[in-house]
């Protein structure tokens, strides 16, 4: 269920970003004794399909994200089996803040000085 979820999720994100770029994290992407509950996922999206969104394109691509609210509570993309954040593509200091957080390794809850992990990145088209 949480694949198909995502796998909906990569195709409404692929009709307004063909080109993006998508960082895979978390359970569904690191082997745990528990199955996954939810795919993180941070797209890196290109400014010049932002730029040329209809604002019905614009509020299609908001339903895709993650919503974290001021109390630390999240409103997830379909039906919370997707974790979906985003960053310009290109935009160096976004990637570096996913690129940090992607790679950290917590034990306990509590984060590993001077270790890091890989993620999975796809690319849903060459450019």
């Amino acid at each position: 269920m949480v694949f198909t979820a995502f796998s909906t999720w990569v195709e409404l994100l692929r009709g307004l970003c063909p080109s993006a770029i998508l960082w895979i994290n978390g359970g569904f992407a690191t082997y745990k004794n528990e199955p996954p509950k939810d795919v993180d996922v941070a797209a890196l999206i290109g400014k010049n399909d932002m730029n040329s969104w209809t604002s019905d394109q614009q509020v299609t691509f908001e339903t895709l994200l993650t919503d974290v609210r001021s109390d630390g509570s999240r409103i997830q993309p379909m039906g919370g089996l997707v974790d979906g954040f985003y960053a310009i593509r290109g935009d160096i200091d976004q990637s570096v803040v996913w690129h940090e957080s992607w790679s950290a390794v917590y034990v306990n809850g509590v984060r590993s000085v001077g270790e890091s992990k890989g993620y999975l990145e796809v690319r849903l088209a060459d450019g």
